[in-house]
């Protein structure tokens, strides 16, 4: 049956799959157990899959964890790289461009613009390559709740949300060469590549800014950038 199924250049990125577990159910309608190891890194699953005419029309739902995953060569998001989590998911499909998955779970590491972040728990959606999540996030440089979207259809990143920071350290994230750190209540409409590509707007309110011993208080400041 898969044998017959057309690849799609997503499910090629794993390259050469290992799998050891055990399956229950029929061909098209099964529960697996098991640890596949791949290209993109490790998978532990306990699914129910569905399977259709066509990778798009695959069903899954259950429990999986990802062990150094690179999601970003999966998605081809230069920006991303490895993560590390547990997530219990319900979808359907393969095929990036089109996948619809819905998603709660806890990261223990997401590589994002050269960081890796840690400590974070998300529950959301992902549909046509956008993601829609509420997170909370305690990382040893940045702590935050987040509201919002994230929409990787476009090369560079697009960001949409609000978000309450209680802490962050600008310069170890890669945002700025400053040794700054800020809390703030944010809301941000921004494409961000690097320092040297980024479009948009930030609106940061109630803002507290710690730069070497001394304390900065804004209560309202905008940042627009064209690039």
């Amino acid at each position: 049956y898969l044998a017959m199924t057309k690849l799609v250049d997503e499910l090629d990125r794993f390259g050469k799959i290992t799998s050891m577990g055990k399956y229950t159910g029929f061909y098209t309608d099964f529960v697996a157990y098991g640890k596949v190891y791949s290209n993109l890194g490790q998978i532990e699953s306990d699914l129910n899959m569905k399977l259709g005419a066509d990778l798009k029309d695959y069903e899954y739902s259950g429990h999986l964890k990802l062990s150094q995953f690179n999601l970003g060569n999966l998605a081809s998001q230069t920006q991303m790289g490895i993560v590390d989590g547990n997530f219990n998911v319900s979808g359907k499909g393969f095929d990036y461009a089109s996948m619809q998955v819905k998603y709660k779970g806890q990261v223990s590491r997401f590589d994002f613009a050269k960081y890796a972040y840690s400590n974070i728990e998300i529950d959301g959606d992902f549909k046509n390559k956008v993601v829609h999540a509420n997170m909370a996030i305690n990382d040893p440089h940045l702590a935050l709740d987040f509201a919002g979207e994230i929409n990787l259809s476009t090369d560079i990143p697009k960001f949409d949300f609000n978000s309450d920071i209680k802490f962050a350290h600008i310069q170890p994230l890669g945002f700025d060469t400053m040794d700054l750190t800020i809390s703030t209540n944010a809301d941000i409409n921004f494409s961000w590549k690097d320092i040297d590509h980024n479009d948009g707007e930030i609106l940061l309110k109630n803002v507290e800014l710690y730069y070497d011993v001394e304390e900065y208080v804004i209560d309202r400041f905008s940042v627009s950038s064209i690039s």
